[in-house]
């Protein structure tokens, strides 16, 4: 199995983004948006629910959520 490990053959230029995207943070829209992908992969689909429709949810339970600070 070593051997197939060692013939793998990495791009650089991917390596580079990956080693220095690493550490950076993401930003709010990207949080919300791998939100809406959780919570839809999960369960949307399931209930018969849009992706939008995820997404709006999210958005108005975030919205109550800073009201009730």
């Amino acid at each position: 199995m070593s051997s197939n490990l060692e013939s793998l053959k990495i791009d650089p230029a991917l390596l580079s983004r990956l080693t220095r995207d690493t550490g950076r943070r993401l930003t709010r829209a990207e949080l919300d948006e791998q939100r809406v992908s959780f919570v839809y992969g999960s369960v949307g689909a399931k209930l018969g629910l849009s992706r939008e429709q995820v997404k709006r949810a999210l958005m108005a339970h975030r919205g109550a959520e800073a009201d009730a600070s």
